[in-house]
């Protein structure tokens, strides 16, 4: 390997003398301009940079040659005199950087001068580059952008930050980064192992410049390919489909663009300026559409729709026959909804478990970052959604929306005692009523204080007491006897009926929706049912309709797809129809106990479909739900492939409803709007994935799950450590959407580079661009008696201290 990058290193030398000398001039003015001068006083806007990055043919196409005519330039690594700045190169490196300003009205030259051109046509009141390229690098060697010791995180970042500082004190205007024009590669062709490696770290370059700097375009080049050099080809063949999965990058070719000579890997000062002009051709590309994480390429409707969310309780992948061509369940509406609209087929929730779910629905937030590390919440447990954080109802309340919450909260909630204080049970899963002396005649906090304007249901799960309905802040009617369901006995409401649940929950959603929609501003529901979570207690008039004999579970399902059908009529005899989007999801994968998947196995249906796991798991079967958007007249009917999760609702929503969200809301959300008008790039890079007992997984852009747990990490497993499992997990979903062939043990690099990604997650509070927020507290990736490694401090909250905690995978880490 030294003696392949020697190899570039020498070939680089060619330029070095044209390299130190790089320097920028006015030439245009007779008289020279202090750089701390405005360079016109009237610009108001911001300073553009563009940043030129790679090894050496990046030097090349950002290169500026200074006028002859000019005497004595300063040389420094950042340094500004008379609007010049000359390039300083460390030898033993070869690292060059450059930060220079292109004023008003300039010209310029050398080999970067078609690069130059292009811009300067387009930005006539200037613009800035930062250049930082190291001749002959290599992704594994040099850069290692998984590693802190690498030249990405030690000198680029840095680099780029003081070159931000220079070129507003240089310019007078604030400055900020409009593309990356990235060339690199050639010292990653010489074997496929290192083309490989060149692919699994380009995409985590990509996306710490996306993360920090809000999805600026960054534009890939290709490297000169040849004959004689098959992997050349290989590596672009790689960086192609690296860019077709993200609408925020793309790729030039390098085809008939003018070389030294015919064989060698550098191009000419005409091939440089060749590249430069395709590099910004690219970039206007992208930049034309206007595609961000928060503000998607759709013009907005000139009126707002209505936004109906179904969420299922513990609906299985493999339940619906639009999901699973094997599936013996009857659900006509549902498939219809699916035909009709986008069917996602790789939609997932943050948790396998309800609660965390929701509360990631609501926040856009994953869940493992509040307050419950595990489990779910009971009916007297402290709210988990925090009292002053942004929720997809609050933020369309402020937008004029109606807002209304018909079904299962679960999210917590504050009763008061007689004394009319909150009081809170001391375990997650809620003590008895009469232990925490609640008085039930008194207002209760919950989903009305989250931004809801009228809620109607459940303070829990079906199988969860207090049995009654709760409308607004008041129990309907009062607590005036007990009842027992699946073993939990608790306070109740006389009149409750836990077999008419759904059909009262129906009924009071389609009511609410013929009251809002003859008002003139929007509304927003969401309808969370109790079905088919325990108990499965379908209504008698849907016995043996499921389509499988003595299954009360398919006859609870095909009661959801009539709700589903009672709603779709309404909105048509309200007219609002096409004025109204539906989004249909679960929140988990299906409950064993619930399905009874034996019995469904003896007709050949199987609730998971090709999944692996249940409802608690960290296996897909356990977050990998059936997910539909279907907004009549507006969507096209498609099937959608590409990574989802139940987070990204909160951007989406935020998207049709015109909301630009602060950095402390949404912090794991990605609009998925551009999607129901035709894009088909991927959105989403990765996916961090919670279990029932907190248990992590990370999926990345290429299909590759990384899971952080013996066996299913949730109630599959329970013995996973005595059966000698295997303490990491690593699965192509791609090949292997079953999880049957554990690929860690042979590539554990990938693995590792996945989990360093998962812990930046943690860390920085957040997975999307903007600024670094808190969390709750501590969070364990994976903990256990032996070798456990404690990273940097959380950076959002350093006084305290908090670390996320993570298992070292390295060799000499023993079980």
């Amino acid at each position: 390997m030294k003696q392949e990058k020697s190899y570039h290193r020498q070939t680089s030398r060619g330029n070095l003398s044209l390299l130190l000398s790089i320097i920028f001039i006015l030439s245009c003015s007779t008289e020279p301009t202090l750089a701390s001068e405005k360079i016109d006083n009237n610009t108001k806007r911001p300073l553009p940079v563009f940043i030129i990055a790679g090894q050496s043919n990046a030097v090349r196409l950002g290169s500026i040659i200074p006028d002859p005519n000019k005497k004595n330039p300063i040389g420094c690594d950042i340094h500004t005199y008379l609007n010049t700045c000359i390039l300083k190169s460390n030898v033993a490196e070869k690292r060059h950087q450059q930060v220079v300003t292109i004023p008003a009205k300039s010209s310029v030259r050398g080999a970067g001068e078609g690069m130059a051109r292009e811009l300067a046509t387009r930005y006539p009141d200037g613009f800035g580059v930062i250049r930082y390229a190291i001749c002959g690098s290599s992704l594994h060697n040099d850069w290692k952008p998984d590693e802190k010791n690498g030249y990405y995180q030690q000198y680029f970042e840095p680099f780029i930050a003081q070159g931000m500082k220079a070129l507003e004190k240089q310019s007078g205007r604030k400055a900020e980064i409009k593309a990356v024009f990235w060339h690199q590669g050639e010292s990653n062709s010489h074997s496929l192992k290192t083309v490989n490696d060149h692919g699994k770290l380009l995409p985590i370059i990509i996306h710490k410049f996306h993360t920090r700097y809000n999805n600026v375009p960054f534009i890939l080049g290709e490297i000169r390919e040849f004959t004689n050099k098959p992997n050349h080809a290989a590596l672009n063949a790689q960086m192609r489909k690296i860019a077709a999965a993200s609408p925020f990058v793309d790729i030039i070719s390098s085809r008939d663009a003018e070389g030294q000579t015919p064989s060698n890997v550098h191009f000419s000062s005409r091939g440089c300026a060749q590249m430069a002009a395709r590099y910004v051709t690219a970039w206007e590309s992208i930049n034309n559409k206007q595609v961000k994480t928060h503000k998607s390429t759709a013009a907005p409707s000139k009126k707002k729709p209505n936004i109906i969310i179904i969420l299922a309780d513990d609906l299985g992948y493999g339940d619906l026959k639009s999901y699973n061509k094997e599936a013996k369940i009857n659900s006509p509406n549902l498939n219809k909804l699916a035909d009709t609209g986008i069917r996602f087929t790789n939609a997932h929730t943050s948790s396998s478990v309800c609660s965390p779910s929701r509360y990631s629905l609501l926040t856009g937030r994953y869940n493992w970052r509040s307050r419950l590390k595990q489990y779910v919440t009971g009916s007297f447990s402290h709210p988990i959604i925090e009292h002053d954080r942004i929720t997809i109802a609050s933020f369309l309340k402020n937008q004029n929306y109606q807002t209304a919450l018909v079904g299962k909260w679960h999210l917590g909630m504050g009763w008061r005692n007689q004394q009319n204080l909150l009081v809170y049970a001391k375990n997650e899963l809620g003590d008895a009523i009469d232990k925490l002396a609640i008085d039930p005649s008194k207002e209760i906090n919950g989903p009305l204080e989250h931004g809801f304007d009228y809620f109607f249901g459940l303070a829990s799960s079906l199988n969860m007491p207090p049995y009654c309905y709760i409308r607004n802040k008041h129990v309907v009617g009062e607590l005036d006897t007990t009842m027992q369901c699946w073993g939990t006995t608790g306070y109740a409401n006389k009149n409750f009926e836990f077999q008419s649940v759904m059909d009262e929950l129906t009924n009071e959603a389609t009511r609410y929706i013929k009251t809002a929609s003859k008002k003139t501003n929007p509304f927003f529901l969401l309808f969370s049912l109790t079905a088919p979570h325990t108990p499965v207690v379908p209504a008698e008039r849907f016995t043996g309709y499921g389509g499988v004999a003595k299954s009360k579970y398919a006859d609870f399902i095909y009661q959801i797809d009539d709700s589903v059908g009672q709603l779709m009529s309404t909105l048509k005899n309200q007219g609002v129809q096409e004025d109204t989007l539906i989004i249909f999801l679960a929140d988990n994968g299906y409950a064993w106990k619930a399905a009874n998947p034996g019995r469904l196995a003896k007709v050949g249906h199987n609730p998971a479909g090709p999944l692996r796991g249940t409802k608690g798991d960290i296996f897909e079967g356990g977050h990998r739900v059936p997910s539909i958007i279907n907004w009549e007249g507006t969507v096209q009917p498609q099937v959608n492939d590409k990574l989802a999760c139940i987070t990204d609702l909160f951007a989406t929503i935020a998207d049709l409803a015109d909301y630009d969200f602060p950095d402390s809301a949404g912090e794991d959300s990605i609009s998925m709007l551009p999607y129901l008008h035709g894009e088909t790039k991927r959105l989403r890079h990765d996916l961090v994935s919670h279990s029932v007992v907190g248990k992590f997984s990370f999926t990345n852009a290429d299909g590759y799950k990384a899971i952080f747990a013996r066996g299913s990490g949730g109630w599959g497993d329970r013995l996973a450590k005595d059966m000698n499992l295997p303490k990491f997990q690593l699965y192509n979903l791609d090949e292997d959407i079953a999880e049957t062939r554990n690929l860690y043990p042979i590539q554990k690099e990938l693995f590792e580079s996945m989990r360093i990604q998962l812990a930046d997650y943690i860390l920085d509070g957040r997975s999307t661009p903007g600024k670094v927020q808190k969390n709750h507290d501590d969070i364990v990736i994976f903990k256990g008696s032996d070798a456990v490694l404690e990273r940097a401090i959380n950076r959002a909250n350093p006084e305290k201290n908090k670390k996320a905690h993570f298992i070292s995978t390295s060799e000499d880490k023993k079980k």
